[in-house]
């Protein structure tokens, strides 16, 4: 990520290994990258009863200890390098270029894997809960094969305003988004 780095923590004792998140030992923190970690923080633990969000096992200031998901994320699948598989451009009424060895009904079931993980966000009952960064690469690949939804420090759980009757707006801080306008 821009400001953290992850490493994997294995037990000599054969235990299952988990992922430690930690800022990144040079980073000018300010108390927005506080907030961030904070956030990630607090939307894992929110969903830790979902098989659809990566379980979080502990988090104290700049570090969180989370599940490892060691098949990596869909992105590495669904659009491999070009190195591994070329490519070309698709054009109309042409045969299709499939770019990617998946199936088509490991393609609909990650689909709704992805669906699912967004959906308990969004139901959230004590507010929406706004990704901000959903990609590719935020899907990770899980032993059985499913996937879970994972990095919330871009996320924001949505205030209600009740004289206006919606909801206010978010911050949409750093990272690739832009900023959103009313």
């Amino acid at each position: 990520g821009s400001f953290r780095e992850v490493f994997l923590a294995t037990p000599k004792d054969g235990e299952k290994t988990h992922v430690l998140k930690e800022f990144v030992w040079d980073y000018d923190f300010t108390y927005v990258e506080y907030e961030y970690m904070r956030m990630d923080a607090l939307v894992s633990e929110i969903f830790t009863f979902s098989d659809r969000i990566m379980d979080i096992y502990g988090f104290c200031g700049t570090g969180l200890l989370n599940e490892a998901a060691m098949h990596g994320d869909v992105e590495g699948m669904a659009v491999p390098s070009e190195d591994h598989h070329p490519t070309k451009p698709l054009k109309d009424g042409h045969d299709l270029d499939v770019r990617n060895h998946i199936s088509p009904s490991k393609k609909l079931e990650f689909a709704l894997d992805m669906v699912e993980a967004v959906a308990l966000l969004h139901s959230n009952p004590n507010g929406v809960i706004v990704h901000d960064d959903i990609q590719l690469s935020q899907f990770l690949l899980t032993d059985n094969g499913s996937l879970k939804l994972n990095d919330f420090n871009r996320a924001e759980i949505m205030l209600w305003n009740e004289e206006d009757q919606a909801y206010c707006r978010y911050r949409n801080g750093k990272g690739h988004g832009t900023v959103r306008k009313k």
